[in-house]
């Protein structure tokens, strides 16, 4: 197999592949502060987190002051739950939203973004 053809099929595996879909946390260790929100997309949503942090521009001035003051090494992305890839897209944004208030309850969390 030439390289064009392995660099197509692997471009089609990963169009064909479903981002993962949950609740995620972000505990800031320093203060023991958690925040919880849900995502279509788990991989993006730490990456754009990640993203808006470090650049001061995310907008939840809680997070940020917390963030500003201890520093990345002081927080930990961690997926709290998944939705199984056989959920339809429209059952999900409901239930992901259930699923992010459960564990806001559950671990004593604030919801991002408020």
């Amino acid at each position: 197999m030439n390289t064009t053809t392995a660099r197509r099929e692997a471009t089609k595996d990963l169009k064909a592949r479903k981002a993962p879909r949950g609740v995620y946390a972000l505990r800031c260790m320093a203060t023991r502060q958690v925040w919880v929100d849900a995502s279509a997309n788990l991989t993006a949503a730490r990456n754009g987190l990640w993203f808006f942090l470090q650049n001061g521009l995310h907008r939840d001035a809680v997070l940020q002051g917390a963030w500003r003051a201890h520093g990345e090494q002081a927080f930990r992305y961690e997926v709290l739950e998944t939705l199984e890839d056989t959920v339809s897209d429209l059952a999900a944004a409901d239930l992901l939203q259930g699923k992010k208030n459960e564990w806001a309850a559950k671990v004593k969390a604030l919801p991002i973004g408020v």
